[in-house]
């Protein structure tokens, strides 16, 4: 395996720099039982995961479009190390070669998923949180533990934050208002209005969840804004 960091992109690098377990991971082997220091390193990375967090690290398909070799060998790695922690026959465990072939297979497989989420899987995998482990750690196993997590931690969470995303849109919304300038438009869109038949009181209460005045909010502020791009184009 690599020691060193591979060469990458900027966006590659911005990437890494948004999973600190990724980073660890990248910057040295914690697999490796000589490397005391990576495996401390990775050990106090990892046991700070939990799914939210998980979720705001960058997304396997990010990565891999922008550091190919890097995703593959930092999964290698991740999965090597919980290989090597489990008190397991040789036969009992996944070879060199698995190994790298379960890496390819997760990244393709689970795409979506952000790179701390399988950490979080892996760690917790372990512990028998995803159903028994019988004796093995191999392909079949790692996902059946995805398969469990997606089902049924992830998508809780997910849906959770869905909720409360919705629920601040709707708090938003009661709390907004509009600048003067604004409501001298919504004046004025109010008279237009006027010479039309069928005008009453009431639309002034309406007036803002009109599809026609949005239509006429954004050619207004449009219109404000041209003579400003004029100027700085001059």
């Amino acid at each position: 395996m690599k020691t060193e960091l591979t060469k990458t992109n900027e966006a590659g690098l911005i990437l890494r720099k948004q999973s600190p377990l990724l980073e660890c991971l990248l910057q040295s082997d914690p697999s490796n039982p000589a490397n005391k220091l990576a495996q401390v390193t990775f050990i106090r990375q990892q046991m700070v995961l939990s799914v939210p967090g998980a979720l705001t690290t960058p997304q396997l398909s990010k990565i891999r479009k922008e550091s190919p070799e890097d995703l593959s060998e930092a999964l290698t790695r991740l999965l090597s190390f919980y290989n090597n922690q489990l008190n397991l026959a040789q036969e009992k465990r996944l070879s060199s070669f698995q190994t790298a072939l379960l890496s390819n297979e997760i990244i393709t497989r689970y795409w979506y998923l952000k790179f701390d989420e399988i950490a979080y899987v892996l760690r917790e995998g372990v512990t028998g949180k995803f159903g028994k482990l019988y004796g093995t750690f191999d392909a079949m196993t790692i996902h059946g533990w995805m398969d469990a997590y997606i089902k049924g931690e992830r998508d809780s969470v997910v849906e959770e934050q869905a909720l409360q995303r919705a629920n601040a849109y709707k708090d938003s919304e009661k709390n907004f208002k509009y600048t003067e300038e604004e409501l001298e438009g919504v004046q004025k869109y109010i008279e237009f209005l006027k010479q039309f038949s069928g005008y009453t009181e009431g639309i002034k209460d309406e007036v803002s969840k009109d599809s026609a005045y949005q239509e006429y909010r954004k050619q207004y502020l449009a219109s404000r804004l041209q003579p400003e791009q004029t100027n700085k184009a001059s």
